[in-house]
């Protein structure tokens, strides 16, 4: 019957984990690489500038305003630039720079808004394990192309470009306990300039940093003050 006490409190102990590992909070995300592609334009763009923003995408950013930078140059305050368009790389080629920003995502040329009930930029993360999948709502990413911000984050349909609410969803990799890398993938209308009506594809690449939520911690503990319980009233018995 003790052995069966114990065995019970060492399976709650699991139990309460298990359910632990499902409560994620992701502290900071980071870029550290991918692709822009808008289709019919060519192959996909690799991401060559990463200035002080790509350290945390989860808050805005965007202290140097897009339409601020000069065409040809990569902002030090964006997430990621590349070049894109006619032109030699790094010289007489347009820049694209990116930025999270807040405003209404339903207004076309605006920077980039926010889906309703969520943060400027939130990865939606169950379980931080290798090759789990997860959501992510980046409706706030603009990118500045030749002096105008174009909203072009998930959240609108790439028919029309109503919005949606639609997420970018990813893979986990490389995980330990507080950080995972991740790769996710959505795509956005484009609406106004040059590109109105086309479709860009974003593929971005990073490490996510996590925390426990508190109710882990307290799951945790109460199973394993089961098993000091169990243990202790089998010496007693013995």
């Amino acid at each position: 019957m003790n052995f069966t006490m114990t065995k019970i409190a060492a399976a709650a102990v699991l139990a309460f984990a298990a359910s632990g590992a499902q409560a994620v909070t992701v502290s900071s995300a980071s870029v550290t690489g991918g692709t822009f592609e808008m289709y019919g334009f060519g192959a996909p763009i690799a991401f060559v500038n990463f200035g002080t923003g790509s350290a945390d995408i989860l808050g805005y950013d965007g202290t140097t305003p897009g339409s601020a930078v000069a065409n040809t140059s990569y902002s030090a305050d964006g997430i990621v630039g590349f070049g894109f368009g006619a032109g030699i790389p790094g010289s007489t080629q347009k820049t694209v720079n990116t930025y999270t920003a807040a405003a209404n995502l339903g207004d076309a040329n605006s920077p980039a808004g926010t889906i309703s009930g969520f943060a400027p930029v939130t990865f939606n993360v169950t379980s931080m394990t290798n090759g789990a999948g997860f959501t992510a709502d980046t409706s706030a990413w603009f990118a500045n192309y030749n002096g105008t911000d174009f909203n072009q984050g998930s959240g609108r349909n790439t028919v029309d470009g109503a919005a949606d609410g639609s997420f970018a969803t990813g893979t986990l990799s490389n995980c330990t306990a507080t950080s995972c890398d991740y790769s996710m993938f959505w795509e956005s209308y484009i609406v106004g300039g040059s590109f109105d009506g086309n479709t860009g594809a974003w593929n971005v690449t990073g490490t996510i940093a996590a925390v426990p939520e508190a109710s882990t911690y307290g799951m945790m503990l109460a199973g394993l003050g089961l098993v000091g319980f169990a243990v202790r009233r089998r010496k007693l018995v013995a």
